[in-house]
């Protein structure tokens, strides 16, 4: 659930906190810190913006039980 989550996660930076500009496209890929496989990404979202779209493209890969 959202609340575990919320509550027993430590989240680790992908990308550092960036000024947008609204009507446009940004693409962050050189900006993005190597932390290793991931499973769950949050957005925040300062002040209280809105987004329209979010994508994020990642490669699937397969838990071997570790």
């Amino acid at each position: 659930a959202i609340e575990e989550l919320n509550s027993a996660q430590t989240w680790t930076e992908v990308l550092a906190r960036t000024r947008l500009q609204a009507h446009t496209r940004h693409h962050f890929e050189d900006e993005i810190k190597a932390v290793g496989a991931v499973s769950h990404l949050r957005f925040n979202i300062y002040p209280d913006g809105g987004v329209s779209r979010l994508r994020v493209y990642g490669t699937i890969v397969k838990d071997n039980g570790e």
